[in-house]
């Protein structure tokens, strides 16, 4: 399993959407909005099928089914390939999640703070520390994104960088993901598409325990992957409930991060902004 590798493409993703983003907004729809000043502005359910077993000795079926079940492990008993299995493949079942932290990139480090599900919204925010932030809402096909005025200031560049900072700062660019601009920025809310960055491969020879804790009010068991080239990292999962991956972190690597997993199936909450905060595109 390559926890290090993998999380970072996703950060790595994240970021050159967010930088598409950026390079867009210097023209087109951004252009638009400072020539005409405008200042208007999915529960997964599972199958859970009874299993009937045809024995004819209700008694023995009984002691049977006794005996399977305390054979079988508590999590923080299992092999640490075993336990960060059951947790990406508890993450891959989420209908909702809360993904924040921070990551470092080529374009330097960004933090994320996205709360997404699979029916296509997204609420948070993303940016770069030296180059601004944005909020983004998305609901369905349509798409709200404020960009800060260090975004504005950095993505536009120059005096229309500066003016873009002072007429747009507060502002919420509104539109569909017909749009180009704004359909880049939408893609980072395809949980789809982002939960496919935390997957398995095999390597579990080179993951290991560490040990049971609390996080975050919450009891984990730690799981440790040492690669053979580069710092280890690490993933805490819960062993109450549902195996949930809590966090997922190498702080001390080249291409750092630290995440943290939260809201599972919690529905995210759309707020779309006053008209009056709104400039369509």
């Amino acid at each position: 399993m390559q926890l290090r590798t993998r999380t970072v493409g996703a950060i790595a993703a994240a970021a050159a959407l967010m930088s598409v983003t950026a390079c867009g907004g210097s023209g087109g729809a951004l252009q638009e909005a400072l020539a005409s000043g405008a200042a208007e502005k999915s529960a997964d359910q599972e199958d859970n099928g009874e299993a009937e077993n045809g024995a004819e000795d209700t008694e023995d079926t009984e002691d049977t089914d006794g005996a399977d079940d305390a054979e079988v492990p508590e999590l923080a008993e299992r092999e640490a390939s075993e336990i960060a299995e059951l947790a990406l493949d508890a993450l891959h079942a989420v209908d909702s999640v809360r993904i924040s932290g921070s990551g470092t990139t080529d374009d330097g480090e960004l933090d994320m703070d996205l709360h997404i599900d699979r029916e296509g919204n997204c609420a948070g925010e993303l940016g770069f520390v030296e180059q601004g932030s944005f909020e983004i809402i998305v609901s369905g096909d349509q798409v709200w994104m404020k960009p800060d005025a260090d975004f504005w200031r950095y993505s536009v560049g120059g005096a229309e960088g500066e003016l873009a900072a002072q007429e747009l700062d507060g502002k919420y660019m509104y539109g569909t993901t017909d749009d180009p601009e704004l359909a880049g920025a939408a893609e980072m809310c395809d949980l789809d598409a982002l939960l496919a960055e935390f997957d398995l491969s095999t390597s579990g020879n080179r993951m290991s325990k560490g040990p049971e804790t609390v996080h975050r009010g919450t009891p984990v068991i730690t799981v440790v992957e040492k690669p053979y080239i580069g710092e280890e990292a690490t993933m805490l999962v819960a062993t109450d409930g549902e195996p949930y991956p809590l966090y997922l972190g190498a702080p001390s690597a080249e291409d750092s991060f630290e995440l943290e997993f939260s809201d599972f199936n919690e529905p995210v909450e759309i707020d779309p902004p006053p008209a009056r905060s709104i400039i369509e595109v």
